[in-house]
């Protein structure tokens, strides 16, 4: 499972951006009536995960993850974000968003 977030950007210091719950799927003429698709083409990305909690009592720890990503890493790959998308992929190794184990990928459109 994903979630796509799409046509970032920055009002008032306010991240804006839509957003959609994501399958993957090999042919989009078996998506059902009612659902939308998007579909995303030789996209260069860097992907990065988070392992560990999303929430320690009501904290956001995966928004440490992406202060860390933004402010650190980033700019030592020397990669310039797009305002393309930001996808994070909920896997197998994913087990619930308190549990220690879990892990999920972020991956961020670059140039």
């Amino acid at each position: 499972m994903y979630r796509v977030c799409f046509d970032l950007g920055l009002t008032n210091e306010m991240a804006t951006y839509e957003e959609l719950v994501a399958v993957e799927v090999t042919d989009i003429s078996i998506v059902p009536e009612g659902m939308i698709t998007k579909e995303i083409h030789n996209a260069k990305v860097v992907t990065f995960t988070h392992k560990g909690r999303l929430f320690q009592d009501e904290v956001g720890r995966v928004l440490n993850t992406y202060d860390f990503i933004c402010y650190y890493r980033m700019p030592l790959l020397k990669a310039k974000l797009t305002n393309e998308f930001i996808i994070e992929r909920y896997g197998a190794e994913f087990i619930g968003p308190y549990d220690d184990k879990s892990k999920m990928e972020i991956s961020f459109s670059i140039t």
